[in-house]
């Protein structure tokens, strides 16, 4: 696993929480697809700091030495994880995605010192039906056995 520091250079931000979202996006969607939407609307890049494809690759976003622009309200101390897909209405998120989105956020919570408390899904924070699964039902994937 490529430790942050070697990917953007070192953190000048606090980082208290780690909020997992998803597209809402058909699955053919990558990270290209996700950064364009904020593009067209001014912003410099996607306001996740890492798209996690529907194939398990960990695609790296908005560096998480800047602040992100998923959450209102929480981007200044949050690091954004957004799964592709739309799982509002039962759609099955593939073991590969899942699995490299559980073994991600562990690493976020080793590297920045989090507890799983501080690990939510963006409905447990916001009115909206995002990530469109059970938060607690990843929590209790991040807390379980490591991924193989």
């Amino acid at each position: 696993w490529l430790h942050l520091s070697k990917a953007y250079g070192p953190n000048v931000r606090p980082i208290r929480l780690i909020i997992v979202h998803h597209s809402a996006s058909p699955d053919s969607w990558t990270l290209d697809d996700v950064d364009r939407s904020p593009r067209a609307r001014g912003f410099d890049c996607v306001g996740y700091h890492f798209v996690v494809e529907k194939t398990g690759l960990i695609r790296l976003g908005r560096p998480v030495s800047k602040v992100g622009a998923h959450c209102k309200g929480l981007n200044s101390y949050s690091i954004g994880v957004c799964l592709i897909g739309s799982f509002e209405n039962g759609g099955t998120i593939p073991g590969d995605q899942w699995a490299a989105a559980v073994s991600l956020v562990r690493d976020l919570m080793r590297q920045y010192d989090l507890p799983i408390a501080e690990v939510y899904g963006h409905k447990d924070v916001k009115a909206t039906l995002c990530p469109g699964f059970d938060p607690a039902m990843f929590r209790n994937a991040v807390t379980c056995a490591p991924v193989a």
